[in-house]
């Protein structure tokens, strides 16, 4: 398994290291901030650690290798007001090696730095030791009067005698609808298009608990206005709003809007914008802190969630009805970063701007393309930070909506995964796209070669009627004797080949083969419905021999080229992670072509594991080449890994 620790390692140089995650190397290293090596950045409060003007900043990396509490050191704003922190330090906490469960971190008015975590029912409060860079467990009481388990916790107000503790609570609907979710034939809407399900909503209660946690708890007293106030998961901070009496509760919710509670009976309000629009945030699942303004005031926030964080200024002003009133999102900064294209990143190697250097097109799961513009070389790229790819004059934003694969909440992740080709001749690089969606659709390249402009997306068609296949999947692109082949997972989990016929029109190819005249297909037998896809498909010469080759990264339960004895999926049995590359040699012609049995990818005779959801392989001419193409990796986490060629070994068939 490639080694943990390597993503926080410093790469002296800008330029590439193979088996490690490309930096940001333009700007002074300064980057987005986002978890290390997991897919969630949750920040749970923010303290002064080393004495700055501004607080320092305490992270959970939830979901994902890497997982963990972590605390940023504030360096500076820059000079949009944005804040910049150091790299992160990880802080120990009592549960365990991995993330702590929900909590929050607040500083009292001595300085002292406390912790509040909900552990199952029972509220645990620690004490941050400075030099052991530790939280210790001091105390903790079992929270009852609740009709279920409380989830997100915050501090409303505190005093060494005292405390006020805020918590959320389900109201015990049950999302999914009746049924085994693992067969095919497992319904999440009706006939009428009608979500069968439950709507999970969130309550606020309020506990009034003696500050060592001892003594009598009375009931718990409800602070929201309902026990279904808020749609969707939520996270909570408290904000002193100068003029308001008390501290008010932020919570944030799965979906991405934001709400302010002011007190009990009091109806919630909404965030606002300064277009006075209701807040979204712009990824899933936002989890707000406070954050001090220049001047103090406990008023804006920190939001992350899915992707990296965000900072929100506080405009001093309500609404009428007594929303509060925010800056636009802006980004949180990190010094020496990583590069960061958000979470399961789909990355393509491409000239876009015609100067001459790979630049990167990555696709996201915030349903997003972004353009990476190449500062330097092919042979020594120097990338910065991502910026949103237009069609039509707006930002591409893939959002599934109420009609997802997985059901209505999973209407914000897009899972856009681009491919770049010269699509119809014209010599410019068109955007061929899958997602959430499962379509199929082709952004045309209406610009120039050093001024690319994408024409609005349409769908490809397959005999009158749109190609449709497995969601989440990035198609393979070629031109193979002067036609233009596209290869995608189709409805049945095979792999599958079209020929363009025109821009919007393809032709059916027939499914790929083995040596042996079988399908390939891409998922285990067991897999539920929403597993049965996911495949990343690139095509290339890998090994010199003129014949186009697949590399395809896998999914959790990805097995190639059948369902009960294919790879890598039959490896779990041996203890081998089974979210990895694999390889499958041409051993036919381009155009009948015919592969050879899979071959997993190692890294110097290592497995290479990036993540538990998917990869995304993208063979490249980064770097030095030599024997053979380079790869580029793209990992749930949003890291995008290098590898020379000469460092990508093959697994043993004898440990098949």
């Amino acid at each position: 398994m490639l080694m943990h620790g390597m993503f926080l390692a410093l790469i002296a140089a800008s330029g590439l290291v193979s088996g490690q995650p490309l930096k940001v190397a333009v700007n002074g290293g300064v980057g987005l901030l986002a978890s290390p090596n997991a897919y969630k950045t949750v920040p749970v409060g923010c303290a002064q650690v080393f004495g700055g003007r501004r607080p320092d900043v305490f992270v959970n990396a939830t979901h994902g290798i890497e997982r963990g509490l972590y605390l940023y050191r504030w360096v500076r704003d820059n000079e949009q007001g944005q804040p910049v922190f150091a790299e992160p330090v990880r802080v120990k906490h009592p549960f365990g090696n991995h993330s702590p469960p929900e909590g929050s971190i607040v500083q009292d008015a001595a300085g002292a730095i406390h912790g509040f975590w909900m552990d199952k029912s029972r509220l645990v409060r620690c004490r941050f030791d400075r030099e052991a860079m530790a939280f210790q467990r001091v105390a903790q009481r079992t929270l009852t009067g609740l009709p279920r388990l409380p989830d997100a916790v915050a501090i409303l107000e505190m005093t060494a005698e005292r405390m006020d503790v805020v918590v959320t609570c389900s109201n015990g609907a049950k999302y999914r609808p009746p049924g085994d979710q693992n067969t095919d034939d497992y319904l999440l809407y009706n006939g009428a298009g009608v979500f069968r399900g439950q709507w999970p909503r969130m309550g606020l209660y309020r506990f009034q608990l003696q500050g060592d946690l001892t003594g009598k708890v009375n009931p718990p007293q409800r602070f929201s206005e309902s026990e279904g106030e808020i749609l969707s998961g939520v996270a909570l901070t408290t904000v002193a709003y100068p003029g308001k009496r008390g501290n008010c509760v932020i919570a944030g919710t799965s979906l991405g809007n934001l709400y302010c509670f002011e007190a009990p009976g009091k109806p919630k309000r909404p965030l606002l914008g300064a277009d006075l629009r209701l807040i979204r945030h712009p990824t899933i699942g936002a989890a707000p802190i406070a954050y001090p303004n220049v001047a103090g005031e406990r008023v804006d926030l920190i939001v992350g969630g899915e992707g990296s964080l965000y900072y929100y200024a506080f405009t001093g002003k309500f609404s009428e009805d007594g929303s509060p009133i925010y800056s636009s999102d802006q980004p949180v900064w990190q010094e020496n970063a990583l590069l960061y294209a958000g979470t399961l990143a789909v990355p393509n190697a491409v000239d876009w701007d015609g100067d001459g250097a790979l630049d990167l097109i990555v696709g996201n799961s915030e349903g997003r393309v972004l353009f990476f513009r190449n500062h330097g070389t092919s042979r020594d790229p120097r990338f910065g930070v991502g910026v949103p790819l237009k069609a039509n004059g707006e930002e591409i934003h893939i959002q599934p909506g109420y009609y997802g694969i997985q059901g209505p909440f999973e209407t914000r992740w897009g899972y856009t995964c681009p491919t770049v080709a010269d699509w119809n001749g014209d010599g410019l690089p068109d955007l061929l796209l899958s997602s959430a969606t499962a379509r199929h659709e082709v952004f045309l390249n209406i610009g120039t070669r050093t001024e690319p402009r994408l024409a609005a997306p349409r769908p490809l068609y397959l005999d009158g009627l749109e190609l449709h296949g497995m969601w989440r999947v990035k198609p393979a692109v070629a031109k193979i004797d002067g036609r233009m082949t596209y290869i995608m997972q189709d409805d049945a989990g095979a792999l599958h080949r079209y020929w363009r016929l025109d821009d919007y029109n393809v032709a059916d190819g027939g499914p790929l083969r083995m040596e042996d005249g079988s399908v390939i297909t891409a998922h285990c037998a067991d897999a539920a419905p929403g597993q049965k896809s996911r495949a990343k498909i690139a095509i290339a010469d890998w090994d010199g021999d003129g014949r186009l080759d697949l590399i395809v990264g896998t999914a959790k339960r990805g097995c190639l080229p059948e369902p009960k004895a294919g790879l890598p999926w039959t490896l779990r049995r041996a203890g081998v992670n089974c979210l990895q590359v694999v390889l499958l040699r041409n051993d036919g012609t381009n155009t009948e072509p015919r592969f050879q049995p899979p071959r997993i990818l190692q890294f110097r005779g290592k497995d290479i594991y990036l993540g538990a959801h998917s990869n995304a392989p993208e063979p490249c001419q980064l770097g030095i080449v030599s024997d053979g193409p380079n790869l580029l990796i793209g990992m749930e986490s949003g890291r995008i890994y290098f590898f020379e060629h000469k460092d990508i070994t093959l697994r043993p068939e004898k440990n098949k």
